[in-house]
């Protein structure tokens, strides 16, 4: 009779995708052990010498699971292309040594460029400038209508005409059209809030 082939097991870890950033280059990889008896684990990766394993190796007994800290080593001079190939391996042993399972996980390393830095300075044009207008160069007013508002400038009549009305008894045509000082008093305080509106 042939030898039936021993079934292999599966790997329970956590998280399934490893992430470093560059603030915080450190990672738990948790590995959990649902089997009846005890099984063995080792950690292996395909740049060991960018990483740092708490515990790359040990035994983890039934029903029990294990935290394994990573570190990742910060290294500058590496690109984008390395950095994005990384993998650990996670065996699992039994007591004679016989692999019983493993598994293939990823490792991401996220940099923290600063956003100003991704933007480079801009090449001067050969394009020419536009000339600048005579009128919008020296120009002593604004452009907005002010001063050709025909309402304000019927306010401004209108509070001339209060300022110059004759007091009451001075003349037999203006007595039944009375003027207080307060009236007055506002009239001017418009009129001059036109004038600087006007001349500004």
């Amino acid at each position: 009779m042939m030898r039936q082939r021993k079934r292999k097991k599966t790997v329970f870890l956590s998280p399934e995708r490893l992430v470093f950033k560059e603030t915080d280059p450190k990672a738990t990889l948790t590995v959990y052990n649902p089997y009846d008896g005890p099984v063995f684990y080792r950690v292996l990766s395909n740049v060991p010498e960018r990483f740092i394993v708490s515990d790359p190796e040990g035994c983890l007994p039934s029903a029990y699971r294990v935290d394994i800290a990573v570190q990742y080593r910060l290294d500058e001079e590496e690109d984008a292309n390395e950095k994005a190939d990384n993998k650990f391996k996670i065996d699992l042993y039994s007591e004679g040594k016989v692999l019983l399972g493993s598994k293939i996980i990823f490792a991401e390393i996220q940099t923290s460029k600063r956003e100003e830095d991704s933007f480079r300075p801009t090449r001067e044009s050969s394009v020419p400038r536009p000339a600048a207008s005579a009128t919008t160069k020296h120009s002593p007013r604004r452009s907005d209508g002010t001063t050709s508002s025909p309402f304000i400038i019927i306010i401004g009549l209108f509070c001339v005409g209060i300022l110059i009305w004759p007091d009451p008894g001075t003349s037999r045509y203006t007595s039944f059209i009375e003027i207080s000082t307060s009236h007055r008093l506002l009239a001017a305080y418009v009129l001059g809030l036109i004038t600087v509106a006007i001349f500004r």
